[in-house]
Parts: C-alpha cells; structure tokens; sequence
C-alpha cells in the first residue's frame, strides 16, 4: 500500500469517527419539588408539595419557616377535625370569666391551640411535634375555612401523586 492509499484509510476512520451523530442520554428529574397552592384564606395558605421523597400538606401563615407546618395528609384530616371546633372554642373562651384563656388539642402528633382574652383577639395556632418547629397562626374564620381544604388533603394528595410522577 502506498503512502496516498494509507492516508485516504486514515481520512475516512477519522471522518466515520468524528462525524457520527452523538445522542445524548434522555434528561432524568431526579431532584425536585412540585407545589400545589391549593388555598389562601387571609394570610393563611394550604399547599400539597410533592418532591421525590415526600407529599406534605403544609400551612403557612407569615413568618418563614416559623410560620410553616408540614404534616402527612392522613395527619392534615386529624388536625382539620380540630380546626372544625374553632367556633366552639370561641364561644366558650367568649363567656369565661378567666382574663386569658387557653385550650390546647391534640391532632394525632400535633397540637392545636386556641387562645383569647375573653373571646378577644381570638387567635389559632397549629404546631408540630418538633419542640422547636413552626407555627401555623390564624384567626377563627381563617381556621374554619382550612378545616374544609384540610378535610380532603388525602384526595388532593392522590390526584398531586398521580398527576406529578417524573
């Protein structure tokens, strides 16, 4: 073989090499985290969050992480059914003779406090069951109106699990 012959082999390797089409691998989501605003009622917000690990329900009031509580939606219906008896609450602090008063739930792993000064400044406040956690606060019809949206975080939680799966 001559020198033209070898140079003309080493031309098309080298052009058969390069100019083949490089596919690059499909993009996997592997890290994520999907948010469903499901409802705002004042300053109080009801969100399903999906990330590759978990499904949480989660209030927030304002406040940052203070003011944010997360809660598995089978726990969102225990603390909802507590929410429920705001109206209650307030009218038994309404006609106590006590200058402060306090009622403290529990929701399953969580607590639910109601507190007034004789039904003023009626106040509800969901905490979690870290000692240093967050506090979702909010008044009585802000209370009332989540415990409707909380009552069906299991099947918001399905239709986000479905919906969303990467």
């Amino acid at each position: 073989m001559g020198r033209k012959t070898i140079s003309f082999l080493i031309s098309i390797f080298v052009l058969g090499v390069f100019s083949t089409p490089v596919r690059a691998a499909e993009p996997k989501i592997e890290d994520y985290i999907f948010i469903w605003y499901v409802a705002k009622v004042g300053d109080v917000a009801m969100d399903i969050e999906k990330t590759r690990k978990s499904l949480q329900v989660v209030l927030s009031s304002p406040g940052g992480a203070l003011g944010r509580v997360s809660a598995s939606p089978d726990q969102a219906e225990l603390i909802a059914a507590v929410l429920k008896k705001a109206d209650e609450y307030y009218d038994k602090q309404a006609n106590s003779q006590d200058l402060k008063s306090e009622d403290m739930v529990p929701a399953g792993e969580y607590k639910v406090y109601f507190t007034s000064n004789r039904g003023r400044n009626f106040k509800v406040s969901v905490r979690g069951p870290k000692t240093f956690g967050g506090a979702a606060l909010m008044g009585q019809k802000e209370a009332m109106t989540l415990s409707e949206f909380l009552l069906k975080a299991k099947q918001y939680a399905a239709l986000v699990d479905k919906k969303i799966n990467p």
